[in-house]
């Protein structure tokens, strides 16, 4: 990579390791993007795999995201070994040595002696003293390779490059050469012989990182990842709030509660306890699911700000080609974000607490056995949708059959909607609407009273179906119940919804009020 020569750049943050809470010894990343020590994550895999017997994943010590070896992962005390170095924290850990004229010669390391370096590699990315240097540029393999002085990387006004080599994820010590246009990835020699040879468009890794870190796709990335981040610390804020305003709520139900046992005190000895009991619990239970739901908020967050991180310091600090490769490894993991993103809101509810008061609860001359009943009431919290997405070229790559939905036979006449991570559908011959979840299995049917043909999304929770005799009904396709009854003047096959109005295949419109 190409460092500048501001020697008040700190990368501290970046290059700490979150279980060590030292500087990075060997990083290894995660497909989730979150950098570990070698021994670190080695230690946390054996321990985490024996304790948890999964066999061939562990889980990411921050998101919690399941990281898969592998059909063959092999015996876990070399699942640490095989994850990819990360060489953008790499480059940083030396650009951050050679900033602070601390780096070492590595090759008296290796002989166990400690002298400090005065001259960088780029191709074998490693510093050196004065003899090693001179060592270095006798043998006939290095003796072309551009040798810079560590002082001139501190000081110079231009920018020096500190890393020339990216080594290829998937070939051990093959270095990246190619960009694959088709797929977006990067390609060592072999992966574009083997993997990429019938590929319309490979270009050079150096033309493809070229005027990458000003391109519109780059700050693009940069800006869905900082809306993002926004996004979360929103959503962590209102649920945050949410908690303060339902422990509020069990407070003051607490002292309605204490209120009533001032009036029935005798009696109320024991009762107060059963209802104290139950609250306390019920508050117990609750404040845990939104406490967890907070971690799981925060825990995406801590991902994206990662990737910010990450990102900004690469754009900042990084090669044009490291930029690529970084945006890549982002732009891959965005679609796995957004459907732990999506889970979590989707799970995500408000919860309020109410206290139904027995009538006969303040005449304590009649028999009072309970004050009421404690009710948690789940009412769902707003979902915002989720700004990091990824763009999807069609035209290439391969299309996979991963489900079958067997609706077939005469005059079926089918039409369908993804909605809610459901797939909901019209099946003429039935006179149903028919709700299947994304497993394939039919969880709702609902029977209209007319054939129907087409359906179109109106809300998040209702769809409008149209039928054969000139009618519309409103479905609720959470409660697969219907909501109106809707007379038209056309037959309707094929419509759409816009801004509260429905448009038919025969150019007619009408408003929905």
């Amino acid at each position: 990579m190409a460092i500048a020569p501001d020697k008040t750049d700190n990368f501290d943050d970046l290059l700490t390791c979150t279980i060590c809470l030292e500087t990075f010894t060997g990083p290894k990343y995660l497909p989730c993007l979150h950098t570990f020590c070698r021994t670190c994550i080695n230690t946390y895999i054996l321990s985490t795999v024996g304790k948890e017997n999964t066999g061939k994943t562990f889980t990411c010590p921050i998101c919690r995201q399941n990281v898969l070896m592998g059909e063959s992962p092999g015996n876990p005390e070399t699942w640490a070994e095989k994850l990819p170095g990360n060489h953008f924290v790499a480059s940083m850990m030396d650009k951050q040595a050679i900033g602070r004229s601390e780096k070492m010669c590595d090759s008296c390391r290796v002989n166990n002696k400690s002298e400090n370096a005065l001259f960088w590699c780029p191709v074998c990315e490693e510093a050196f003293c004065k003899s090693c240097e001179i060592c270095h540029k006798s043998f006939k393999m290095s003796a072309k390779h551009p040798i810079t002085s560590l002082k001139d990387i501190a000081s110079n006004n231009e920018t020096v490059s500190v890393s020339s080599l990216i080594f290829c994820e998937e070939h051990s010590g093959e270095v990246i050469k190619a960009y694959c246009v088709d797929h977006s990835k990067p390609l060592c020699t072999l992966c574009a012989t083997l993997l990429h040879r019938k590929c319309d468009d490979v270009i050079t890794i150096e033309k493809a990182a070229s005027g990458i870190k000003k391109s519109p796709k780059t700050m693009e990335l940069s800006s869905e990842l900082k809306e993002t981040s926004k996004q979360l610390f929103d959503l962590i804020q209102n649920r945050k709030g949410h908690l303060t305003d339902f422990e509020k709520e069990v407070e003051a139900i607490l002292t309605k509660v204490s209120t009533i046992k001032d009036n029935i005190f005798l009696h109320l000895n024991k009762i107060e306890e059963q209802i104290k009991d139950q609250i306390v619990k019920s508050k117990k239970e609750e404040v845990l699911k939104l406490s967890e739901k907070s971690t799981e908020l925060e825990s995406l967050k801590s991902t994206i700000d990662n990737w910010i991180t990450l990102f900004d310091s690469c754009l900042q600090h990084g090669s044009e080609l490291q930029c690529l490769l970084e945006m890549e490894k982002i732009s891959e993991n965005k679609v796995k974000f957004g459907d732990a993103f999506s889970k979590v809101i989707s799970e995500t509810k408000n919860i309020s607490m109410l206290l139904e008061a027995n009538d006969i609860a303040e005449e304590f001359s009649k028999r009072v056995s309970v004050i009421g009943v404690v009710k948690v009431i789940e009412t769902g919290a707003s979902r915002p949708k989720l700004s990091l997405g990824k763009t999807l070229n069609f035209h290439t790559g391969n299309i996979n059959v991963i489900k079958v939905i067997d609706l077939s036979g005469n005059l079926v006449y089918l039409s369908g909607i993804f909605m809610n991570n459901d797939l909901i559908f019209t099946h003429y011959k039935l006179s149903k609407v028919l709700k299947y979840n994304h497993n394939g299995s039919c969880v709702a049917e609902l029977c209209l009273p007319d054939k129907p043909f087409d359906i179109v999304q109106l809300t998040d929770t209702t769809v409008a179906v149209s039928t054969k005799n000139k009618t519309l009904f409103v479905v609720d396709i959470q409660k697969m119940t219907q909501c109106r009854k809707i007379d038209i003047l056309y037959k309707v096959h094929g419509f759409c919804h816009v801004k509260g109005e429905i448009y038919s295949c025969i150019y007619q419109y009408f408003n929905l009020d």
